[in-house]
């Protein structure tokens, strides 16, 4: 099966446009359609049913083979970020994602310790939400990511890291931190600050079906972006907000801000860094996750996963 003709192939399918494809690959649309054919013949079967050149459908078997293109794409991504990391010794490139609050609150001291121990190293941080990072991960775009354990599909390969506490964010000397134990009712006194409704799997959405569930009422003053955002308008007094937080608390606005328990309310939840299964990590990906592993929380009740392949 030639290379050039699944490649040819597979920006035909996704775009669904000869032409657009022909751009794509810089040759002329009949070359195109040439090769698409040329990998037809060899497949035995037909892989588009063709209403015009504008508007491609993939058939059945059209769409097994693109599966098996994007698999070999992604394994491709794989194979030479192995190569480059075995050319360059402990060099190499490792791509993370992860939400805002992770990536600055949480996972600072391991970069540091992974740029001083591997300072030929290319690492690449990106900003996304779990969602779209777990997506990246799935289509081989990144190498690492972490979530919570809910949020993550069967498919990935994770590790256990830290777990993740559900804790009120109020102002320092609020009211409720006389509470020996906050409930629903006290929390649906205050306005709400909480990440935007778009952002999937995030603690204000937990909070927004738990007070459904109960019949309660959301007074929202802030929907955000970011948990910057979120502490600064807590810490002036504008309302309360649902946050996950590591055991040993936030550090955020430290002396303005408290951080309520709700263990009580809502489970904790383990934190799990995702790789993608069934595909080799790079030597430079592989000791990013081992520097990650080192700060591993020990917990009786989770059970240890394998060991770093």
């Amino acid at each position: 099966m030639d290379w050039m003709y699944l490649k040819t192939f597979y920006y035909a399918a996704t775009l669904k446009n000869l032409g657009k494809a022909a751009a794509v690959m810089h040759r002329s649309q009949p070359a195109v359609s040439k090769q698409i054919k040329a990998l037809e013949n060899s497949l035995g079967c037909q892989l588009f049913t063709r209403l015009n050149s504008r508007n491609m459908v993939l058939t059945e078997e059209g769409v097994r083979v693109l599966q098996f293109t994007e698999d070999v794409f992604q394994r491709r991504v794989g194979l030479m970020r192995e190569l480059e990391g075995l050319r360059n010794g402990e060099a190499g490139r490792v791509t993370l994602a992860a939400g805002t609050a992770t990536l600055s609150l949480m996972l600072p001291d391991a970069m540091e310790r992974f740029r001083q121990r591997y300072p030929k190293a290319r690492l690449t941080l990106l900003e996304r939400s779990p969602d779209v990072a777990l997506d990246m991960l799935s289509r081989g775009k990144i190498d690492l990511t972490l979530a919570l354990e809910s949020q993550i599909p069967a498919h990935l390969t994770t590790y256990y890291w830290k777990t993740a506490h559900f804790v009120l964010m109020v102002p320092r000397g609020h009211e409720l931190t006389s509470c020996r134990q906050v409930q629903l009712e006290d929390v649906a006194r205050f306005p709400i600050i909480k990440l935007a409704s778009h952002v999937r799997f995030a603690s204000g959405t937990k909070l927004e079906q738990t007070f459904a569930e109960y019949g309660l009422a959301m007074n929202v003053f802030l929907e955000a972006r970011n948990i910057y955002l979120m502490g600064e308008y807590v810490r002036r007094g504008f309302g309360v907000s649902l946050v996950t937080s590591l055991a040993d608390g936030i550090p955020l606005f430290r002396e303005e801000l408290e951080f309520l328990p709700l263990d009580h309310l809502f489970r904790p939840e383990r934190i799990l860094i995702c790789t993608r299964r069934n595909s080799s990590l790079s030597p430079c990906a592989r000791s990013l996750l081992e520097v990650l592993l080192e700060e591993r929380e020990e917990d009786g009740s989770i059970p240890k996963e394998k060991s770093v392949p």
